[in-house]
């Protein structure tokens, strides 16, 4: 199946900066418990997809106003597009 790459879903200033915050925040907490760079990097390229996504459906991109169901949309378009064990790696970053 057709992955993307990780340059695709990398920060930008314009998309959801309440989120960016927060995946920084997350990212140095995923640092401070000494996981391995590799999984830092993936578990915040999952928080980034999101962002993206979110702002390409028109859905909210406050932390405070996503829901279970805007997860689950994700995790719907992605197992369209990819193994469900990709899917399911990109579920666990979140």
């Amino acid at each position: 199946m057709r992955q993307t790459s990780s340059a695709a879903i990398l920060p930008d200033a314009r998309v959801g900066s309440d989120l960016a915050v927060n995946i920084q925040s997350f990212a140095r907490h995923l640092r401070a418990e000494n996981l391995s760079p590799r999984t830092v990097q993936t578990y915040t390229e999952s928080c980034y997809q999101l962002t993206r996504f979110l702002a390409e459906k028109g859905m909210p991109q406050d932390v405070a106003n996503i829901s279970r169901e805007h997860v689950e949309a994700l995790m719907t378009d992605l197992l369209e597009r990819w193994k469900p064990a990709t899917a399911n790696n990109r579920f666990r970053g979140l």
